[in-house]
């Protein structure tokens, strides 16, 4: 009766220990990712360029105003292969593959750019993500 019991207990932890390691599993994004920012209210998608190489987020100047976002009353010197500048920090919030937080971007002029946003480390830290660049979005959504 003892080793019955055992043997149930012991089947019990192990569903546990699988439904904490399935909880705490690491996301994994590709190079191009659809991300969530709040806008007054709502969540407006936008397709996002990830980049573990920049150290801070960075979206484009007129999506930041359209989104409305609140400004810090900080700036972040920034080095780019257009030489450095100083620019403006805003907060906003993201949700990045059901991960929701706060974090902060810099505004640039994006215009010419693929991405309207570039999500750097500052925001990727924040969740629980793996990148992977082979991961294509297109092909994730079903297309070829």
């Amino acid at each position: 009766m003892l080793d019955k019991l055992m043997k149930a207990l012991k089947r019990d932890i192990t569903k546990e220990i699988k439904k904490e390691i399935e909880k705490e599993e690491k996301k994994i994004l590709g190079l191009v990712e659809l991300v969530k920012i709040k806008d007054v209210g709502r969540w407006k998608t936008i397709m996002a360029r990830i980049d573990t190489g920049a150290e801070i987020s960075s979206m484009d100047e007129k999506l930041a105003k359209k989104l409305k976002l609140k400004p810090t009353g900080k700036h972040k010197i920034i080095k780019s292969a257009s030489g450095v500048t100083k620019r403006p920090l805003l907060k906003g919030r993201i949700k990045i593959r059901e991960q929701e937080f706060d974090t902060e971007v810099t505004i640039a002029d994006r215009s010419r750019l693929r991405y309207q946003i570039l999500i750097g480390q500052n925001t990727l830290k924040q969740g629980e993500f793996l990148i992977d660049p082979k991961i294509n979005i297109e092909r994730r959504k079903g297309r070829r």
